[in-house]
């Protein structure tokens, strides 16, 4: 995935999810979600786009296929470490 691209599409999702708890919908379990999972990865995801690491999983360091991060832009881990990661929890 092109870097620009990416890291655009990483401040447009983390700047949605910070507008709505500006507006009050904090409570919204939805939200709630999103900003106790969602935000924290998007941070780090921007973070480790300006360390050159933004389509590598932080858990076993191989790319994280493109079509992943289409559809999760604030992906750190590849799909196989995800599932793993939430199993654990």
């Amino acid at each position: 995935m092109d870097k620009k691209v990416h890291v655009k599409r990483l401040h447009a999702r983390l700047k949605y999810y910070s507008q709505h708890k500006k507006n009050g919908n904090e409570c919204s379990p939805y939200f709630l979600h999103k900003r106790t999972n969602v935000i924290p990865n998007l941070k780090i995801a921007l973070k480790r786009v300006k360390d050159g690491l933004h389509c590598v999983c932080i858990t076993c360091e191989k790319t994280i296929p493109k079509e992943r991060l289409a559809v999760v832009p604030g992906a750190i881990r590849c799909l196989i470490c995800q599932q793993i990661h939430e199993n654990k929890k």
